[in-house]
């Protein structure tokens, strides 16, 4: 039968959420590689590593400032279009598989696990946490080494990077438990048929408030058995149509007063990467483009940008561009 999951793996060991935003930034990814339908982030470990944690200092940040500043920035680039009628944003989703100890103290460890949390509420993205799960098993218990790395030596306490294979099978339990669960969830919804002949038969959840002027009937079918309403007033002070795009970026001045109309001036500014699919068909995209070109390719030299391990000594790149600058005789 058909495939219908085509799995990528785009890891790079040592490498965190700044790696990530280079490589989506300049579409660091394998000529082979379809643009993806869902992306995963699950760099989590990593951003609370100990390296992560120096280069937050050399920026003269706090950890938190460092994950709160890189999540917001990767996750804004993804969810938006590089070209319009091109690449849709993937569902993108967070995994959370951090418990490991890095830091001491147990609010320090919480902070990716928060960042996520945060992101995840605001811009309305998914997110999965493994540490969750089984957080409560592990501190009930530290020395154990089945759900997280080995924290303790010879009776030691000792810095535990890796986990072992426990903490790996459990974790992608976790994760096809909850893709799962998605999937299962979204299937069981009930449909409702539109009257636009552009539309196509869609779930519940996927906004009655389309096209809307703020008043509402709250998309009531006299459909399954149910009655028809006795009376067909609508119900002011309903929300709008939601602003096409992301909300404005999540910082301290952002104000309750003002975050709808900088929504509202964002995407009027930006309409043309925010086209729909039918829009787009319409001007003679072909959905397959749409949705599964290969990302463009600015920029082959990725050691350039941060993607190559170990050329920030000078020892390195010599290394690396030895073979095609010396010549012999």
């Amino acid at each position: 039968g058909m495939e219908l999951i085509n799995l990528q793996t785009m890891a790079l060991g040592g490498t965190n959420t700044e790696t990530a935003i280079t490589m989506w930034d300049y579409s660091l990814l394998a000529g082979d590689i379809p643009y993806p339908d869902i992306l995963i982030n699950a760099y989590a470990t990593n951003d609370m590593h100990w390296n992560s944690m120096q280069d937050a200092i050399a920026r003269n940040q706090t950890l938190e400032q460092s994950l709160y500043k890189l999540s917001q920035e990767f996750i804004r680039m993804v969810m938006t279009p590089k070209k319009s009628c091109r690449h849709a944003p993937p569902m993108l989703l967070y995994l959370d598989d951090y418990l490991g100890n890095e830091q001491n103290e147990v609010l320090t460890t919480l902070a990716s696990s928060q960042t996520i949390n945060l992101m995840s509420s605001y811009y309305g993205i998914g997110s999965i946490s493994y540490a969750d799960a089984v957080r409560d098993v592990v501190y009930g218990d530290t020395k154990e080494w089945w759900l997280s790395s080995q924290w303790y030596e010879g009776g030691k306490y000792i810095r535990g990077v890796h986990p072992h294979m426990g903490t790996h099978i459990a974790m992608s339990w976790v994760v096809a438990f909850n893709l799962f669960n998605l999937v299962t969830t979204y299937c069981s919804l009930p449909e409702i048929e539109t009257q636009s002949a552009t539309d196509t038969i869609r779930r519940l959840h996927a906004g009655t408030e389309r096209n809307n002027k703020g008043e509402w009937d709250y998309g009531y079918q006299s459909i399954n058995g149910l009655p028809p309403l006795k009376a067909a007033k609508k119900l002011g002070g309903g929300p709008r149509e939601k602003p096409r795009g992301i909300p404005p970026p999540l910082t301290r001045d952002l104000s309750l007063e003002h975050i709808s109309d900088e929504w509202r001036e964002d995407s009027v500014e930006n309409a043309p990467l925010w086209k729909t699919i039918p829009e787009c068909l319409a001007e003679g995209h072909f959905d397959d483009a749409i949705d599964h070109d290969s990302l463009p390719k600015p920029c082959l030299f990725s050691w350039v940008v941060n993607m190559e391990r170990f050329l920030d000594k000078p020892k390195g790149l010599n290394n690396k561009l030895k073979p095609y600058l010396t010549s012999n005789s």
